[in-house]
């Protein structure tokens, strides 16, 4: 397996509050690791937000030698304590009040994508489709006002995508004391490439349009990263853009 990030400013925003991590070699007990988080808060509260995020699930992963039984699980504990890391930092400085962040986090261990998922940043596989091509698929849930029409039946994806208030969170990393993560469990088999992005990936180019980026032939992972980040400056780059790939083909024991 090999992965790739890239992490941009896009065309419109000043700052950066996104934050991006991937390894295809072992750290702490799993095999590889990706993860994006998207910051929100004023006075560069959201980049904080993002960093220590990310910084304090890093600490719990590399801090454990055994490998956890049931890793999706564990997972989510590491989410639980970036969420702690984050909350107590907005409490201890007046500065980064209410600040927050996204977290999608993910890794491919004994054929199994184990991930969890807090926020709008998501999380999509390319499988093949059984009849001689490839699917996108969104395996993460949007914590969204507009995931929740969706899911409602209220609204479709494409209509929220251009709805006012597509960038309400439902759930985010520091906002409470405690907060939920959802644990994603996906068979590794039959999947070619794994996704993770920020909304600005998304807000920018809806699901077709990221299959036929995905889909042009002759890219490795870091040049599809690329690719997609370039698109979606194209079509506007309205915020910041995070695009973490994992290639899978040719990975005979999917790690």
């Amino acid at each position: 397996m090999k992965t790739a990030a890239v992490c941009d400013t896009g065309k419109v925003r000043s700052s950066n509050q996104d934050r991006v991590f991937t390894s295809d070699v072992p750290i702490g007990p799993l095999p590889d690791l990706m993860i994006v988080a998207d910051g929100m808060g004023g006075h560069n509260a959201g980049e904080k937000a993002s960093e220590i995020a990310v910084e304090a699930m890093l600490a719990e992963i590399r801090g454990r030698a055994e490998r956890p039984e049931d890793v999706g699980s564990w997972l989510a504990d590491c989410a639980q304590e970036a969420n702690r890391a984050v909350f107590t930092a907005s409490v201890d400085n007046p500065a980064w009040a209410g600040m927050g962040t996204t977290l999608v986090a993910a890794c491919v261990i004994d054929g199994w994508i184990c991930g969890i998922n807090i926020g709008d940043s998501r999380m999509y596989v390319i499988r093949e489709d059984g009849a001689g091509g490839e699917q996108l698929e969104q395996i993460s849930e949007d914590h969204s006002y507009v995931g929740e029409l969706v899911r409602a039946g209220v609204l479709t994806k494409e209509e929220a995508r251009h709805h006012h208030k597509k960038n309400l969170i439902t759930r985010a990393v520091g906002q409470e004391p405690e907060v939920r993560a959802d644990i994603i469990m996906e068979r590794a088999e039959g999947v070619e490439l794994i996704l993770l992005c920020s909304d600005g990936l998304t807000d920018m180019l809806d699901d077709d349009e990221i299959l036929r980026v995905l889909k042009l032939p002759g890219f490795d992972a870091e040049e599809m990263a690329e690719n997609l980040v370039k698109k979606a400056n194209d079509n506007g780059g309205h915020d910041n853009i995070s695009v973490v790939i994992a290639d899978l083909r040719g990975d005979e024991k999917q790690c």
